[in-house]
């Protein structure tokens, strides 16, 4: 008889659930935000990449809850979620809504 187990793929939230070690990746992002936030013409630009299910979204959780406890006045959390706009047009002028 073969066992198996069901996982859920709904993204964490909170890095006290951080089954898979990610604690040094989000640290380290989360450092180079902030060091990054500090200097005179800030900017950067950061990709995570992967499969679908492999942990984007908890990763960029962890970043995020890492970054509020960290209350940095010059750091400011936008969500957008390119996915769910239709054309090029509407993508542009939704990021920018988000932004603003």
């Amino acid at each position: 008889m073969n066992s198996f187990k069901i996982e859920s793929d709904t993204p964490q939230n909170e890095i006290v659930h951080d089954d898979y070690c990610r604690k040094n990746l989000v640290e380290l992002i989360a450092n180079s935000i902030t060091d990054v936030a500090h200097q005179e013409h800030p900017s950067i630009s950061y990709g995570v990449f992967g499969k679908w299910g492999e942990g984007k979204t908890t990763v960029l959780n962890f970043v995020e809850e890492k970054l509020l406890k960290n209350k940095n006045d010059k750091i400011n959390i936008v969500h957008f979620n390119p996915w769910v706009i239709g054309n090029d047009e509407d993508l542009i002028r939704c990021f920018f809504e988000s932004i603003v």
